[in-house]
């Protein structure tokens, strides 16, 4: 196991990643960005150059940088064309 002091964890289902920096919650990051700025505010120096430093961060499920945010475009274009679908069926009837 890990003695890495920052944990980035698995991908939450609606997207982003819990981070604890001794064992302390700094949030809930949506990219990179985030994580910096969670390490920047918890006084870790240079926070830019420890994120694929093993000794600094361990990444916990899925890839590292990947942050499992799904498409809101995708996902409401799907949805959008199911209802279309449902609409077209539904005036065929009549």
């Amino acid at each position: 196991m890990s003695e890495a002091p920052i944990v980035i964890h698995r991908p939450a289902g609606t997207g982003g990643r819990r981070v604890t920096i001794r064992a302390q919650v700094a949030g809930l990051a949506r990219s990179d960005n985030d994580v910096i700025e969670f390490l920047r505010r918890a006084g870790v120096p240079d926070a830019g150059d420890v994120l694929d430093d093993p000794r600094w961060v361990q990444w916990q499920g899925g890839h590292p940088h990947e942050y499992g945010a799904p498409e809101p475009r995708a996902f409401t274009s799907r949805a959008v064309q199911g209802l279309i679908k449902k609409t077209e069926s539904t005036s065929d009837l009549g």
